[in-house]
């Protein structure tokens, strides 16, 4: 049992990393296309950024942003389900989850021990979708400080 859980700590980097790489394709996808506004912030840029939050910055390894705007419904709706497909498949908890019946809300997170390593927060309204993808070695305090 010993050798399990060590198996599994060890693994567990592997695990957060595929989850970005799933996140970074579908960014790099929507880089350039018609519709999509794409954001990347590296730890360099945030470290420069004089801020009141430079604890949880200095926790950041890179925020990556895509927003998909469009009048086109059904082309909003695609894209929604494309993001959920990613995240069922990342293996990321849902932290919150809301729905005023207009606009909905999902903050998705990865954990290793006691730092959440990703957080994944999507917000879909019928003519827009935002995915903001934050990686890091962040504590719960340090992401309340932060504002999505």
């Amino acid at each position: 049992m010993k050798k399990l859980i060590i198996l599994l700590l060890m693994l567990s980097p592997l695990a957060v990393s595929a989850q970005n790489d799933a996140y970074k394709t579908l960014f790099d996808d929507c880089v350039g296309r018609d519709g999509y506004s794409t954001v990347q912030v590296s730890k360099d840029m945030l470290r420069i950024m004089d801020s009141d939050y430079n604890l949880a910055l200095a926790s950041i390894d890179g925020v990556m942003s895509i927003t998909f705007n469009s009048e086109d419904s059904a082309a909003v709706e695609a894209f929604r389900k494309r993001c959920d497909q990613m995240l069922d498949r990342s293996g990321l908890s849902v932290m919150v989850s809301t729905n005023d019946g207009t606009q909905a809300v999902k903050i998705y997170t990865s954990t290793v021990e006691d730092k959440i390593k990703e957080v994944i927060v999507v917000t879909c309204s019928p003519t827009e979708t935002v995915v903001v993808d934050v990686v890091g070695n962040l504590t719960l305090k340090q992401i309340s400080r932060l504002n999505f």
